[in-house]
């Protein structure tokens, strides 16, 4: 009988072994994805802006073009300015 169950111990143990190995590259893998994409997610964000308010003077300003009077819902791109005042 001792030896029965040594064989199931041993047995028990390797599937045990085996489970958790397993598991553990599947975390491991899971954890890469999703750090993978949330760092594309966050670079993808804050290269353009949308003007929702005008109080008093604000104007946009885009590379080589000269400063025009802004308006409300006008999209400010990566590159373009707002000059307040």
């Amino acid at each position: 009988m001792s030896v029965a169950f040594s064989r199931f111990h041993l047995d028990f143990e390797t599937a045990v072994k085996s489970i958790f190995n397993r598991s553990l590259s599947r975390a491991g893998l899971v954890l890469l994805f999703s750090s993978g994409a949330i760092l594309l997610l966050t670079a993808a964000q804050g290269k353009e802006g949308r003007i929702t308010q005008i109080v008093q003077d604000v104007k946009v300003l885009a590379p080589h073009v000269a400063a025009r009077p802004a308006h409300l819902n006008d999209n400010v791109t990566d590159g373009s300015a707002v000059h307040t005042g």
